[in-house]
């Protein structure tokens, strides 16, 4: 299913969002927390992918993200 750029960006926001409460979070926890599992096939995994292209959200480890610093 092909995502357009609009669905995309609130994705990465609705990732900010949350990481901006917890600052710190395993990727399945971040998941849980903005119900990526409701998401359209793929979506959470893309969204993700953009905003660690983007620098507001950084990857410590494959699993652990943390909010990028410009968005703290």
């Amino acid at each position: 299913m092909a995502m357009s750029g609009s669905h995309l960006d609130a994705g990465v926001e609705e990732l900010v969002r949350v990481l901006r409460g917890y600052r710190v979070l395993t990727r399945p926890r971040l998941r849980d927390a903005v119900d990526g599992a409701e998401w359209p096939d793929g979506m959470f995994e893309h969204a993700l992918k953009r905003a660690i292209k983007q620098g507001r959200v950084l990857r410590l480890t494959d699993e652990l993200l943390e909010i990028g610093p410009h968005e703290r």
